[in-house]
């Protein structure tokens, strides 16, 4: 049995070869023809010879963008409050979504998680984000706004584990109203300042003010994974990457004191950001003063 599965591996590495070996060959001739056509001198005469489907290919393009613009679910300015267990993808789901406005507006995103990877400048080698990272006190202190986030230079706020960051069961201690009564001041008038707010967490609920402003802007978040076929196209390898997310919209009411959500629809978001920007150890990070049990020991035998 070791022999023969030792041989199928062999196989299965010389397919893997063979595979590369012809995916290179493929891309030779089809890199020196896009650097043929792409040439300013070719591609003017090829703009000018093709002048009559001009409008036909401008008026498709522009279709695109505004079909991809109004499908996209978070248009509308307000509260949203994004809900999901442990793993069900809503730290990348609130990456892609500052992805996705950063290509829009051309401005970085709060957000009090470390989930985007650095980046390098190649002339000064300095090291940059786009999306800082915050606490909610730096903003929001003695129940008061302390210090406005600018909406000139960033378009979101985004909470990640709101549910750890505002206990909502101790909503009526000192520690917590200090920060909620700013954080809510500053909500209401969302639409009139930065625009967005997306608070993520684990429970199905959050306070009880804030799922009054959320109430039409609440969803289930689960992501989607799957084969990544680009990646084995190029290198062979094979791999499980995220796909997108299935976004469940609802509408929440409240009765006698318990909130009551109704489905109202669903929808399929595609991932677009590098996964190489998104720092997926970003939750383990917050361990790292923590102190491991060390009283059960392996015995060595």
């Amino acid at each position: 049995m070791e022999k023969r599965a030792l041989k199928i591996s062999s196989i299965g590495d010389k397919i893997s070869i063979f595979i590369q070996k012809l995916a290179k060959v493929n891309s030779l001739p089809l890199a020196k023809y896009s650097e043929f056509v792409l040439k300013d001198n070719i591609y003017r005469k090829i703009r000018t010879l093709t002048r009559p489907l001009h409008k036909i290919w401008i008026w498709a393009w522009l279709n695109s963008l505004y079909r991809e613009q109004e499908q996209y679910p978070f248009n509308k300015p307000g509260v949203y409050i994004i809900c999901g267990e442990p793993g069900a993808g809503k730290s990348s789901l609130a990456f892609e979504i500052m992805t996705r406005t950063l290509k829009k507006t051309g401005k970085g995103s709060y957000i009090n998680t470390a989930i985007e990877n650095p980046k390098v400048n190649s002339n000064t080698f300095q090291t940059y984000l786009y999306h800082p990272k915050y606490q909610l006190t730096d903003f929001f202190q003695k129940g008061k706004i302390l210090k406005w986030p600018n909406q000139y230079k960033f378009s979101a706020i985004h909470i990640d584990e709101i549910h750890r960051e505002l206990q909502y069961r101790q909503n009526q201690s000192s520690e917590y109203m200090d920060i909620f009564k700013g954080l809510m001041e500053y909500a209401v008038g969302i639409r009139h300042y930065i625009g967005h707010m997306f608070c993520y967490t684990q429970m199905d609920k959050v306070d009880t003010q804030m799922m009054s402003l959320g109430a039409n802007n609440i969803l289930n978040v689960q992501i989607k994974k799957g084969f990544n076929y680009r990646l084995w196209l190029e290198t062979g390898k094979f791999e499980i990457t995220i796909l997108g997310w299935n976004l469940s919209f609802y509408i929440a009411t409240q009765s006698g004191g318990t909130w009551n959500k109704v489905k109202t629809h669903e929808t399929f978001l595609k991932r677009t950001f590098c996964l190489e920007e998104f720092n997926t150890y970003n939750l383990r990070k917050n361990l790292k003063d923590v102190e491991f049990d060390k009283s059960c020991k392996t015995s060595k035998t």
